[in-house]
Formats: C-alpha cells, sequence, structure tokens
C-alpha cells in the first residue's frame, strides 16, 4: 500500500513539473537577465518602476527602471524580486513587474 501511495505521489510531481515547463511558469535561474515589463499586475502599465531598498517593509525608492529594461534577477522570495540595474543598484520589486515571473 506505502508503495502505491509513493508511485502516486512521484507521478503527481512529475505531472505537475512537465504542466509548468510547457506552459512556461517556471521562474528565471538566480543571475539571469530578465526583462523590466511595467505591468501593474491588472493590465495596466507603470513607467517608471520604483525599486525599493527592502520589499516587506516597503523600504525607500533606490532607483527607477523602465520597461523593456533589462536587469539581473538576483532572487525570489514570495511576491518579492530582488534585482540588479546595470548600474549595479540592488533593490526589490514585485515579481509581476519582470517578464515571466508567475504569482
Amino acid at each position: 500500500m506505502r508503495r502505491i501511495a509513493i508511485a502516486i505521489v512521484v507521478v503527481i510531481v512529475v505531472f505537475g513539473i512537465a504542466i509548468a515547463l510547457q506552459n512556461g511558469s517556471r521562474p528565471a535561474p538566480a543571475g539571469q537577465l530578465v526583462t523590466v515589463s511595467g505591468s501593474d499586475g491588472q493590465g495596466g502599465t507603470v513607467d517608471p518602476v520604483n525599486i525599493f531598498e527592502t520589499y516587506v517593509p516597503r523600504g525607500r525608492t533606490v532607483a527607477q527602471v523602465h520597461p523593456g529594461e533589462q536587469v539581473t534577477l538576483l532572487r525570489r522570495d514570495g511576491q518579492g524580486v530582488l534585482i540588479q540595474t546595470s548600474a549595479g543598484v540592488q533593490g526589490w520589486v514585485t515579481y509581476w513587474f519582470i517578464e515571466g515571473q508567475k504569482p
């Protein structure tokens, strides 16, 4: 019985990963260049996008980027994405401001 349960879990996990990869929902790995989308997560756009010193609580604005700019993705923590600009400034934005990031 235990073997069957383990086999079912393995199949579900593999199937879920396959669907996620097929749908393109795999987040960009850390260190990869990504593009700022400017999406506000509700169908509108924001320009410029503020980059914050901390994500929770929201820190001071350390820089701004514009849709179409490339930044380096450093890591993701919940809805926050730590990025680095081409000028070397690091800070946080919400995931929907980065192309290809999913909830």
